[in-house]
């Protein structure tokens, strides 16, 4: 696996399991989780290259490893897309309640 391919799968995989926060800004930018979206996809394109390459037993064991990673960051990914849905999910119920207690006064 040459060095660059393998730094780009580490350093996306870094940036998609740092994503966390949903966006604040207007609806056409685009969003961390969309970023890490990116960044992941990228990331297994970069090992899906590596893998396909004829390598030794030790830049098989590197392109395994990047696998894994990326793998654990489309989880946390998934994870974080799961936690922002539940948040948007509350706000949402909340701002029903509040114009609930307005009509109600």
């Amino acid at each position: 696996m040459n060095k660059k391919a393998f730094a780009t799968a580490v350093a996306s995989v870094a940036v998609a399991g740092t994503i966390a926060a949903p966006a604040m800004a207007d609806e056409t930018a685009t969003t961390p989780v969309e970023q890490a979206q990116q960044a992941v996809e990228q990331a297994q394109q970069a090992v899906d290259q590596a893998a396909a390459q004829p390598t030794t037993q030790p830049q098989q064991d590197q392109v395994a490893a990047a696998q894994q990673a990326v793998t654990d960051a489309k989880t946390s990914l998934d994870q974080a897309t799961a936690g922002t849905q539940q948040a948007q999910q509350q706000v949402q119920q909340a701002q029903a309640g509040v114009q609930q207690a307005q009509q109600n006064v």
